[in-house]
């Protein structure tokens, strides 16, 4: 999507990048990304907070689900 000359995927990612790399919290990076743009409208800005926490959310559900199973050796691992 791009609107008013921004790419909010591209927004999106930086906001995710930002999180990860810098480990700013993610309702900060998301709001000084937003104040930012707040030119854009709000059905644009409702979009780019909620992918950028369900991916933050989807991240968290993976983690867990890895560490649930970290140690042990699936059926087809090989390695019986």
């Amino acid at each position: 999507m791009i609107s008013s000359g921004v790419n909010t995927r591209e927004l999106i990612l930086e906001i995710l990048l930002q999180i990860e790399e810098e480990g700013e919290h993610s309702h900060i990076a998301i709001r000084n990304a937003l104040s930012k743009y707040q030119f854009l409208p709000k059905q644009e800005r409702s979009f780019i907070t909620r992918v950028c926490e369900g991916t933050l959310e989807y991240r968290i559900y993976i983690d867990y689900v890895i560490d649930s199973f970290s140690g042990q050796c699936p059926r087809f691992c090989g390695l019986q």
